[in-house]
């Protein structure tokens, strides 16, 4: 929806709007000035294209009058004000039949509370159309509509709110006005039992729909009847489906799938809610203004819910101007395990030992000696430079252990060590167990820093280094480090592993090193399990096996055997890049680049590239999947939000040697 603001002073109000074509903003007058935002035709909340206008001006940005019509429950009107008045001016009048109002998405002491709405043909003289009072929302996006005893057309609607919940401020998501009346519907919700065998849904169970007016063989049975060409029809813009399980599940995606006819027919916005007891609900996810662009489609939509629940909610809203509602099919999507799929690994039985917990690679390794505690422990003792990395040089950098407060993947920014897939399993240990990272660090407080890791044989040892750490020949940070050059607990744990293998000789070279050679090391456990770009898995398969991974603690790394573009930038190639939730639905999970960047890119995303559900891009991904250990089972199921942080050059510092290593496109 195009959406015009201005501010005006309300002693010229209707000059100034109702006669002035100017369509860019006009900037804000102190004192008591109303706002308005043009609204255009077509739109889904008022009969007709015209201007909202608001009492005031003093809104918070991004919460002006233009969201109580602009059809999105996540936006939402708010004044400081504890009344105020809104008011609608029409292009053309019209009879409005019915009005609602739909509460914000938070702060039920800001809904409103009572409120008259007029109507006039002048602004000058009203007619009170109803009033309401001790009003109340048992939810957050619930609407409240109520009919209306209206014989005449109108230009302008008022809605004066009064009072809200004892507040200083009020807010709501929407205002809607329709010129038809409320359905007369038989309101008696259909029931209907669904057997256990079924596929939509995770268990048996019941399902419910709002009304049980849909034609006959198409109620709400049919939308679970794993069957695209049938179809469950609602005569209504609106209606709510409850689903009630036999046992509680948790499911991990939903899908809508559009009836086989008309896919203009099919939901235009919904919200998924679940609950333990029908009473209380959790909003697991809203989608607005979407349009299905052919008939069966389905539309799958990945959750990040850890929570087992008996009822599912799906409340859904109509295309404009529709005037029902075709869904084909709903499904609820059960977490499950992962035994199947890793049963279908090639590299499934890699990194287990009958010797030794920390993995295969580490079998007959060097046993520790008390020398070789004593010299691990002592910081003076420092590491030779990598073979192929002779001319960089030990310098001492101060260190900024936590910048962000506690370890984050914007603390990993590779710079002229070849170590990606080792400091890119370092970034999931902070992306998965941050504080487990805390635990393992000592600040000595004298520039030193001792770090907890385990022998070849699984048995603690402490290395302890100093804060040199290796630079190029301007001075330049050249180890992994945090955000604009700075030395962060990143840098001490690549050092410690350098160190550690001056005594061990798991991997001599740290250029090179991977993910199943880096967390053994501070976790004490090497058990871990891969998918090569041949695995053959699903893009619901391999998202299955990401969200569980994570969810149970686990690291993830892994990388691409192609260059593929995405969006604005592309993959690289021999590679190693840290795996994560993604903060979008449509996306099945998230790479994060070592770099701090993505090609072609400034930083600003932190290196995280989302992984589209379409196309083939996930036939071309490797994993590979390490047991937590000591670090514990307790997972990460929220998406990774780097921190803010300033951009620039050191952000994006990367040695043009690692470039030439590695396969990007040359354009």
């Amino acid at each position: 929806m195009k959406i015009k603001s201005y501010y005006i002073i309300w002693s010229v109000f209707f000059v100034s709007i109702f006669s002035c074509s100017k369509e860019e903003p006009i900037t804000p007058i102190p004192g008591n000035t109303a706002f308005s935002v043009k609204i255009n035709s077509g739109n889904s909340n008022m009969p007709t294209g015209g201007t909202v206008i608001s009492q005031y001006s003093d809104s918070p940005i991004g919460n002006d009058v233009g969201k109580v019509a602009d059809n999105n429950l996540t936006t939402k009107f708010v004044t400081p004000n504890k009344k105020v008045w809104l008011i609608w001016k029409g292009d053309s009048p019209s009879k409005v039949l019915r009005y609602s109002i739909i509460s914000a998405n938070d702060a039920p002491d800001k809904d409103p509370a009572a409120w008259v709405l007029s109507a006039s043909n002048d602004s000058i003289k009203w007619t009170i159309l109803d009033s309401q009072s001790n009003q109340k929302f048992a939810d957050r996006g619930e609407e409240k509509e109520y009919s209306l005893k209206n014989a005449s057309s109108y230009f302008f609607y008022k809605l004066e709110m009064s009072a809200n919940n004892g507040v200083s401020s009020l807010q709501l998501a929407e205002w809607k006005m329709k010129e038809s009346e409320i359905p007369v519907t038989d309101s008696k919700p259909f029931y209907a039992k669904i057997a256990s065998d079924n596929i939509n849904m995770p268990t048996g169970g019941i399902i419910t729909s709002q009304y049980s007016d849909s034609p006959p063989d198409n109620d709400i049975r049919v939308a679970l009847d794993n069957n695209p060409d049938t179809k469950f029809i609602t005569p209504h813009d609106k209606i709510w489906l409850v689903w009630k399980g036999d046992s509680q599940s948790e499911v991990e995606s939903y899908s809508i799938t559009s009836a086989g006819d008309s896919p203009q027919k099919g939901p235009k916005s919904w919200v998924l809610s679940a609950s333990t007891d029908s009473i209380e609900w959790k909003v697991l996810d809203s989608r607005y203004n979407q349009k299905f662009s052919s008939t069966k489609e389905e539309k799958e939509f990945f959750l990040y819910n850890s929570t087992s629940y008996l009822y599912y909610k799906l409340e859904v809203f109509a295309q404009d101007k529709a005037g029902l509602i075709q869904i084909a099919e709903w499904k609820l999507k059960k977490t499950g395990d992962i035994d199947d799929l890793i049963a279908r690994s090639e590299e499934a039985s890699n990194g287990h030992s009958d010797i030794t917990p920390m993995g295969s690679f580490f079998e007959n390794r060097h046993v520790t000696t008390e020398s070789d505690r004593v010299w691990l422990k002592n910081s003076e003792n420092e590491p030779p430079n990598p073979p192929n990395l002779k001319d960089l040089i030990w310098k001492v950098f101060d260190v900024d252990l936590y910048p962000y407060g506690e370890p984050s993947p914007a603390d990993i920014n590779q710079h002229n060590i070849g170590d990606c897939g080792g400091i890119a399993a370092i970034a999931s240990m902070a992306y998965v167990h941050p504080d487990f990272i805390k635990k393992i660090i000592r600040d000595n407080r004298d520039g030193t820093y001792t770090i907890s890791m385990y022998d070849p044989q699984g048995n603690p040892v402490e290395v302890s280094i100093s804060s040199k750490f290796l630079a190029d020949k301007s001075g330049n940070i050249a180890a992994v480090s945090g955000k604009n050059n700075k030395a962060a607990w990143s840098t001490i744990l690549e050092k410690a592993i350098m160190k550690y293998n001056v005594i061990y000789q798991v991997n001599p070279n740290i250029e090179g090193i991977v993910s199943d050679r880096v967390i053994p090391l501070f976790t004490g456990d090497g058990t871990c399990f891969g998918f090569t770009p041949n695995h053959h898995l699903s893009t619901e398969e391999l998202f299955r096996v990401v969200k569980t991974s994570l969810r149970k603690g686990k690291f993830i790394t892994g990388g691409f055997k192609e260059v593929q573009k995405i969006g604005n930038t592309e993959t690289v190639t021999l590679h190693g890049y840290t795996l994560m939730h993604s903060k979008n639905a449509d996306f099945i999970f998230a790479m994060r680049n070592p770099w701090g960047f993505n090609p072609r890119g400034d930083g600003r995303d932190d290196g995280v590239l989302d992984i589209p559900k379409t196309g083939n891009i996930y036939s071309i991904i490797d994993l590979w999947i390490l047991e937590p250990g000591k670090a514990g089972q307790a997972g990460r199921i929220s998406p990774y939000t780097p921190p803010v942080f300033a951009i620039s050059f050191d952000n994006i510092r990367l040695d043009k040697r690692l470039l030439q290593g590695m396969r990007m496109n040359e354009n």
